[in-house]
């Protein structure tokens, strides 16, 4: 054998235990980038559309005061703004709350409710602001947070719920206290991981809350990802990769991601709770919602299903959802009666899940 050949298959034979370590490497590289994903997405930027209502809130109908938690949570206070000022969605949901025979306070003038909203995995307050313009319109005050590891929260980690659980009433309390206000009474509004912390808030604290509204949100976080997983990579490579990642997330969240089981807390929730799902979610299907609705504690519940709603479309769907939940806060904070009188118009889309007896 010449020189150059043996140099050659030495070479070869010095690669061959980085060839056998290399896959390993990659796959659990892979897993611990996926967990930190999931625990520490990476935070979006302010969107174009966040723009136009901060920069002119007043045309939308809202005032929006930005404050500090005591624990560095960002937060937007929005109220009514006192010019009585609609903008288009704001004048639908009116129209459509009073087609339903529902009492509101004149434009500008505030209800004396508060509803604190949660963002989904990589939102921020900011994605909340066409939710607060509309519910403002019917005299809503809106707080509006950063949740851990999003926007502009200085806490790094997301937990969808445990660790997030006080933040919610910390932030109605010292917002009241602020801004002279009651903090009572109070709704909390919560989409996808905002529904998991809202669940989690409730749960903790069931006696100070009034109202609860839960949106294409999950019964256990672990399904989801094991789900996400085969999605992207088929069954063969996401279940070993969703068995890998799970050790990760435990380390980098402090909490074992089976424990995150929003159901298993359901049943201490006490107040007025609507859940609304679309029915083609591919991320959480509607079976999730509808198990998490089960297991709601409280006799007053109600479903909507929201029909053609994927994740990414359910607040946006021809449904009236946004009259669906205004009602419902309506309904349960300032205690507007509910009765025949005060249901959609026969036919109407929204006319599902308006009571216990009709719930699916």
């Amino acid at each position: 054998m010449s020189p150059g050949a043996t140099r050659f298959k030495q070479r070869c034979t010095r690669l061959i235990p980085w060839l056998l370590i290399a896959p390993p490497v990659i796959w659990i590289g892979a897993a611990w980038l996926a967990a930190r994903e999931i625990t520490r997405p990476t935070r979006r930027p302010l969107q174009d559309y966040h723009q136009v209502i901060l920069n002119a809130p007043a045309s939308h109908g809202i005032t929006i005061t930005p404050f500090t938690l005591s624990d560095g949570t960002p937060t937007l206070l929005c109220r009514p703004a006192s010019s009585g000022t609609l903008d288009q969605r704001g004048t639908l949901l009116r129209s459509q709350l009073q087609q339903r025979n529902l009492t509101l306070p004149p434009t500008g003038i505030e209800n004396n409710a508060t509803l604190v909203l949660l963002h989904g995995r990589r939102g921020r307050k900011e994605d909340l602001l066409p939710i607060a313009v509309r519910f403002c319109a019917t005299g809503f005050r809106c707080l509006l947070i950063d949740l851990p590891a999003h926007g502009e929260n200085p806490s790094p980690v997301a937990t969808f719920g445990p660790n997030e659980a006080p933040l919610p009433l910390k932030a109605l309390t010292e917002a009241a206290t602020k801004f002279n206000f009651p903090a009572r009474p109070a709704g909390l509004w919560g989409m996808s991981m905002g529904g998991s912390v809202a669940i989690h808030a409730t749960a903790a604290t069931p006696a100070l809350w009034d109202a609860l509204i839960i949106v294409a949100s999950f019964d256990q976080l672990a399904p989801v990802i094991h789900r996400q997983s085969t999605h992207l990579l088929g069954s063969t490579l996401g279940t070993p990769l969703y068995a890998t990642l799970k050790p990760f997330f435990k380390r980098q969240s402090g909490i074992p991601l089976d424990q995150i089981q929003p159901a298993s807390l359901a049943p201490n929730i006490t107040c007025p709770t609507l859940i609304a799902h679309g029915d083609d979610d591919p991320l959480i299907p509607l079976a999730s919602a509808r198990h998490l609705f089960d297991a709601i504690g409280t006799p007053t519940k109600s479903f909507v299903n929201v029909g053609s709603g994927t994740h990414g479309n359910v607040l946006i769907t021809p449904h009236p959802l946004y009259a669906d939940m205004t009602a419902w806060f309506l309904t349960h904070l300032l205690r507007q009666p509910t009765s025949a009188s005060k249901s959609p118009p026969k036919g109407s889309p929204s006319a599902e899940a308006q009571s216990p007896a009709s719930a699916p």
